[in-house]
């Protein structure tokens, strides 16, 4: 779609004024390096671009938060960091279990993080500017509790703890992915690790999640906490919606989904943007397509497509931010 922008863009004899630059990462489904050395080249030659845009979000038909359809722009990512959490033990023979084996210490560990969840924030940006921007579109009760957090804050919370994504939008998630133990049946391990994901909010770091990890589980005898590579990990910083490239991104959300509102947003998952803070502040994650819950069902799946309709959402889409943001200055 971005390719067929630009190449219909060339054939109508439009000269840019601005330089654009199309980059395509090779790797990035499986968190590769090729997205960071291009940046990495374009840094030492000194680019600074006006504007950096992703996949990520956009027109969401229904959106999660509203029931209706909304036109979604990330303006951040959440980190992504692992945690060894290591439990040690006496280890033996089955036949004669102790009480208190190291895989029992870390199942307790592991039930310790899943009861005691990092806390939510939605008081700044960029969840805070979505539920603003998603409040008209809500049922009153639900309006009423938006515009006053400082008194229902606990109970959007609540209701938000209860949808998975909207649960990922208001807190670092906490989620065991990988258990390591004894290699034989009968065999009790003297070690055993659980590999913990946490995708960390814009509102926490990496030092935060560890923290809590730490605190969460030491009243746990024989657990501890390995850290994280240093540097590694930390949530993206949060685009700017004041200027004019989150505004020409807007227009074209609004068009694309006739007239849809249009919203910041938090992607939750990690893409390729996250390496080009280093270039400019204003990294965005939106394609102009219509997303409906048929169209998720098929990512990375069998018969993995996109719709006709879509096609020529994101081509003509492209050409708008294109000579939108060959406007002006």
């Amino acid at each position: 779609g971005i390719m067929e922008a630009v190449d219909a863009l060339a054939k109508s004899g439009f000269q840019p004024k601005r330089t654009i630059l199309l980059q395509f990462g090779h790797d990035e489904e499986v968190l590769g390096s090729g997205a960071h050395a291009g940046i990495a080249l374009l840094k030492s030659r000194g680019v600074e671009p006006i504007m950096v845009v992703d996949e990520g979000f956009a027109v969401m038909d229904p959106s999660p938060l509203t029931g209706k359809r909304m036109g979604m722009i990330g303006v951040a990512e959440k980190g992504y960091v692992t945690l060894n959490v290591v439990a040690t033990g006496e280890g033996g023979h089955s036949s004669m279990p102790p009480r208190d084996s190291a895989n029992v210490r870390l199942a307790k560990a592991i039930i310790a993080l899943d009861e005691n969840q990092m806390p939510a924030d939605f008081s700044k940006p960029p969840v805070s500017d979505l539920f603003r921007a998603a409040a008209p579109d809500m049922p009153f009760m639900q309006r009423m509790a938006m515009a006053n957090l400082w008194l229902f804050g606990g109970m959007v919370e609540s209701a938000s703890a209860k949808s998975e994504p909207a649960n990922a939008m208001i807190r670092t998630t906490t989620a065991p992915t990988m258990l390591s133990g004894s290699v034989k049946e009968n065999v009790l391990p003297q070690r055993s690790v659980a590999a913990v994901n946490f995708r960390v909010h814009p509102n926490d770091t990496v030092a935060d999640v560890v923290a809590h990890v730490k605190k969460v589980t030491a009243g746990i005898e024989g657990i501890e906490v390995e850290p994280p590579p240093e540097g590694e990990g930390e949530a993206s910083p949060v685009a700017p919606t004041d200027g004019r490239p989150f505004a020409v991104l807007a227009t074209v959300a609004s068009r694309t989904g006739d007239g849809a509102p249009v919203a910041p947003a938090l992607v939750i998952g990690a893409t390729d943007s996250r390496y080009a803070a280093v270039l400019t502040p204003n990294v965005y994650r939106f394609s102009p397509a219509v997303l409906t819950p048929a169209d998720f069902k098929g990512f990375h799946g069998t018969n993995e497509r996109m719709s006709v309709e879509n096609m020529g959402r994101i081509s003509t889409g492209f050409a708008e931010i294109i000579l939108g943001m060959d406007e002006g200055d």
